[in-house]
This record gives C-alpha cells, sequence and structure tokens, in this order.
C-alpha cells in the first residue's frame, strides 16, 4: 500500500516509509472486520488514536494528492455511504480478500524478474558480508565507529515540554522558599526589611518561572 502511493506520487522525497507501513499495520489490526454499520463511529476513534501517536506524521509528512486521487476518494466516499444504507452488516473486509488474493498472486507472477533481481541482490550481499563485517569489527576496535541517534519530532517536542515544566516547577520551589524564609524572618521586627526583600524576590522567581519558554 505504501508503495502504491509511491507510484502514484502522493509521496515527495524524504517520507518516512516504514513509519507510514507501520501506521498502516496499526489501521488494518485495529479496523479490520469492522461492519460498514460501524466503520464511522470507529474511524472517528482511530482519527483521535492517530493524532496522539502519529502527529509528526501528520504535521510533518510530504505528501501531494493528485486530482485523479481525489477524485478516487470522492467515489470511495459514496460507495461506502451507500453500502452503508443499503446493509449495515455488510463486511468490506471478506468481500475483499478474494480480489486482493488474486492481485498479489499476478504480481508475484508478473514480476518475476523483478524477484530475480532481488535475489541477486541478495546474494551480492551475503558475498560481501564477511569482508564489511571484518571491517567494521576492526574499527570498532580502534574506536572509530560513531553512532549518531535521534528523538523522533513528536517525542523532542515533548521532552521539551517536560523540560520547561521541570524548570517552572524548580522556580516555584525557589519562590516557596523565599517565602518561607521571609515569613520566619518576619518574626523579628529588626529583620523587617529583609524579610520584605525576600517576599519580592520570591515574587520575582515566581514570575520569572511562569514567563520561562
Amino acid at each position: 500500500m505504501v508503495q502504491s502511493y509511491v507510484s502514484a506520487g502522493v509521496l515527495l522525497p524524504g517520507a518516512d516509509l516504514k513509519r507510514l507501513e507501520e501506521v498502516h499495520d496499526i489501521l488494518l489490526r485495529r479496523m479490520g472486520g469492522v461492519r460498514m454499520g460501524q466503520l464511522r463511529d470507529v474511524a472517528l476513534e482511530q482519527a483521535d488514536f492517530m493524532f496522539r501517536e502519529y502527529r509528526d506524521l501528520i504535521y510533518e509528512m510530504p505528501f501531494q494528492f493528485p486530482s485523479d486521487m481525489l477524485f478516487a476518494m470522492r467515489a470511495v466516499a459514496i460507495l461506502s455511504g451507500l453500502a452503508t444504507g443499503m446493509d449495515p452488516e455488510f463486511d468490506p473486509w471478506a468481500a475483499t480478500i478474494p480480489f486482493a488474493e488474486q492481485l498479489a498472486a499476478d504480481e508475484l507472477v508478473h514480476d518475476w524478474r523483478g524477484n530475480l533481481d532481488q535475489l541477486l541482490d541478495v546474494g551480492r550481499l551475503l558475498f560481501r558480508l564477511p569482508n564489511r563485517l571484518d571491517r567494521f569489527l576492526t574499527q570498532a576496535e580502534r574506536g572509530d565507529v560513531m553512532v549518531q541517534t535521534a528523538l523522533a519530532p513528536d517525542h523532542a517536542r515533548a521532552l521539551r515540554r517536560i523540560e520547561r515544566s521541570v524548570d517552572r516547577q524548580m522556580w516555584a520551589i525557589v519562590a516557596a522558599g523565599l517565602v518561607i524564609a521571609g515569613a520566619l524572618l518576619r518574626a523579628s521586627p529588626e529583620n523587617a526589611g529583609l524579610s520584605t526583600a525576600l517576599f519580592v524576590g520570591a515574587g520575582l522567581a515566581f514570575l520569572w518561572g511562569l514567563t520561562r519558554r
């Protein structure tokens, strides 16, 4: 399915195909076997799940919709409404499985040359694997191997929110400590000035924590 998006020109260069495969796997497992009468409610529920779990794909995935694709989506929506009105208990998954199996079988037969090329690529990879593994282990022993990691955009934003929350809490604790110290000093008249300064400092620390970004 993801490869069909590429062939149709929906996905632009740089799209994370692995993440899209993961999304489709989850959606098919969650929505498989849903009847037409239940499809609308289940689709809305899954849309909420997708927005929470895969927000980075929704906001940052480079894609475009050709006009033919939009017309096809509109046709599917109309047919879906007609099918729901005629038979709410209709199971579209069971009805489409034979066609999907036939398409997969035809693709396997017609694409034998592509499968042969893939087998040759695997053979070449296995032939070169021992030398590449030896080079990798040699570099690892010398300490020349570098590993770079990066958080997903959604996780990075969540981490920044946590950091800001911890920062605000730290300033709130500082303000609370200054308030307590000022209250203790307020009991002694000779420390009234220092107590007032501590109260002012507490207010400034609290405001500074609220305005931190």
